[in-house]
């Protein structure tokens, strides 16, 4: 007799936890306006990383273009300074 008594005052209990098990998890609190606008906070701040990561590379293959370039200029102005020193012996009169 004494379990049935025990079987009926634990069955609530039961109840309430398999209520609780089963209940579907609630949703952030936050407005459904709010979490479109982070959504789209996200995608802006990720379209803005890519622009950036891009920029970083194109800033990269510049200074690469400009060393190439420095070092030709130099190469150039080292053949100037000798296509002049030519120049200046053909032009000098022979003594």
């Amino acid at each position: 007799m004494f379990s049935n008594i025990s079987y009926f005052y634990s069955l609530p209990v039961t109840a309430h936890l398999f209520y609780i098990q089963n209940t579907p998890k609630r949703q952030p609190t936050q407005p459904k306006v709010d979490r479109k606008r982070n959504t789209l906070e996200k995608g802006q701040l990720e379209a803005i990383d890519l622009i950036i990561n891009a920029l970083r590379d194109h800033e990269k293959s510049l200074d690469n273009l400009l060393d190439r370039l420095d070092t030709l200029t130099e190469a150039l102005s080292t053949i100037l300074a000798r296509i002049e020193y030519y120049y200046e012996k053909i032009e000098t009169p022979a003594q």
